[in-house]
């Protein structure tokens, strides 16, 4: 009699994670290349690269349930991407919403994170780098606020200093 076994139900919020996860290390690096910004440019790479030391492990938790992990990033983020890098292209201003762009994919992937059925974690290890990237989410988010906020007091001390 031939046995089957079924994957373990934790693999499928596991790997929808692992997908925004891949989709925001994508994102940053386009950022990064795209944006004018010093100091934007330093947390894009930062960001990109803090996340792409738990790729790899998080892949292996989603092995471990029994399902082949999907490396590739979502569609729907790969068809943003492409159109961030036309707009950029095409309207070289528009590389001043890029940081506001990735705001907004920070507080997807927070929600994400934050509203994801997620069974008790299979260790204390899957446990302590879901919430290691949930802080790197949370860091990310205040960091791009501090960048917008230090721009636009940049940009009133230059209005003072004008009139």
């Amino acid at each position: 009699m031939k046995t089957t076994t079924r994957p373990d139900p934790e693999a499928a919020p596991l790997q929808e994670i692992l997908t925004r996860l891949i989709d925001s290390i994508a994102g940053f690096r386009l950022a990064a290349d795209f944006a004018t910004d010093a100091t934007f440019i330093r947390l894009c790479q930062r960001s990109a690269d803090a996340r792409e030391a738990i790729v790899e492990e998080l892949a292996a938790v989603i092995a471990a349930c029994g399902v082949e992990p999907s490396l590739d990033g979502s569609r729907e983020a790969s068809i943003h991407r492409a159109w961030i890098r036309l707009t950029c292209q095409v309207h070289p201003q528009f590389r001043k919403r890029l940081r506001a762009e990735c705001e907004r994919g920070e507080r997807e992937f927070q929600r994400t994170l934050d509203t994801r059925k997620l069974p008790a974690a299979r260790n204390e290890r899957t446990g302590s780098m879901l919430a290691e990237l949930r802080t790197f989410v949370a860091a990310t988010l205040s960091a791009l606020r501090r960048i917008e906020a230090a721009k636009k007091a940049h940009a009133a001390d230059h209005h003072y200093a004008a009139a």
